[in-house]
């Protein structure tokens, strides 16, 4: 839905994202970086791809010149979720019934603060049969 460039630029914030949860980079930098080139232009690549970030709920505008970027995916509204594969609709459902029993295993009890710190430690390891767990990202 967002297109390959748009994932190439998620993926890379993490990278940028080493030395501060917050940063500036020129957009004649990262456009470059992405193999779009120099241009900047209102209707070039770059700002193209920053519009669909946007429009699909991965970013937000805060200011002038400011992106804020999620560190989560919003669910896929149902009217584009009827237009996706079987196989990639049978995922999303169950990736959000993960995410939501999760949640719902964090209200069901009180947590103490040694708990939460273990749940914590818990998400930041690879998982030992190999199927994705959440994660926790700037």
């Amino acid at each position: 839905m967002i297109g390959p460039t748009s994932v190439l630029l998620l993926r890379r914030l993490p990278v940028l994202w080493r030395e501060n949860v917050s940063f500036e980079v020129s957009l004649e930098e990262l456009a470059g970086s992405l193999g779009l080139g120099r241009s900047t232009g209102r209707n070039g690549s770059l700002q193209r791809t920053l519009d669909r970030l946007v429009r699909f709920r991965f970013a937000a505008v805060e200011g002038l010149g400011d992106l804020a970027v999620f560190s989560e995916a919003p669910p896929v509204p149902a009217h584009q979720l009827d237009r996706l594969p079987v196989w990639c609709q049978t995922r999303h459902v169950q990736l959000l019934g993960t995410h939501l029993d999760g949640l719902a295993q964090l209200h069901a009890a009180p947590v103490s603060p040694t708990s939460l710190a273990a749940r914590l430690d818990r998400l930041s390891r690879p998982s030992p049969t190999g199927r994705p767990v959440p994660s926790l990202h700037r």
